[in-house]
């Protein structure tokens, strides 16, 4: 497994993750930095209270599913060729103008997949984008439940994470259930 210290990173490091020597896998999109003993903790403790937005969804949504992300369904390694089936984080430190970026870094979250077409495949996953201060300014949380999936972002407002808007997509059509 090759190591590195993310360049360009150091001015970052209220978020709160450790950028030096940092496994990573190549990508055509870019480099897929793995989570180690390290940062594993606070990614987990992030992942974990997107829980609470899920169950604020439900009361706003009755469509949300019951399913929730559950940690003993976590995989750090990449299983097949597939970016759903374990946890990585992406950097840009930069814009491509070269201004330093809103969201350093981004976390994806999956848990194990069973094969597409399980009457058992609920899932949940999705995107944690941190702000340069280490609070969570945006995520995008995907919910498969029983066939339906549903799309429910938060945003920050007034300095605090909230459920911004959820959406439903059938036959590759976005409808909107709640937007705030």
């Amino acid at each position: 497994m090759k190591t590195e210290d993310i360049p360009n990173m150091e001015q970052f490091l209220e978020i709160g993750f450790t950028f030096k020597g940092i496994p990573y896998e190549d990508n055509p999109d870019g480099k897929l930095y793995l989570l180690y003993d390290g940062n594993r903790e606070k990614a987990e403790s992030d992942i974990l209270t997107l829980n609470k937005y899920m169950d604020i969804a439900q009361e706003r949504c009755s469509s949300i599913g019951p399913n929730r992300i559950e940690p003993s369904k976590f995989s750090y390694a990449r299983k097949t060729n597939e970016l759903n089936n374990f946890i990585f984080f992406k950097v840009k430190p930069y814009t491509p103008t070269g201004k330093p970026s809103k969201y350093p870094l981004v976390l994806y979250f999956n848990q194990e997949m069973l094969p597409m077409g399980d009457a058992n495949n609920d899932q949940v996953f999705g995107e944690i984008q941190y702000l340069k201060n280490s609070s969570i300014g945006a995520v995008k949380i995907i919910q498969w439940y029983k066939g339906s999936l549903k799309i429910i972002t938060l945003a920050q407002k007034n300095n605090e994470l909230v459920v911004s808007s959820i959406e439903a997509s059938e036959k590759g059509e976005r409808i909107r259930l709640y937007k705030q």
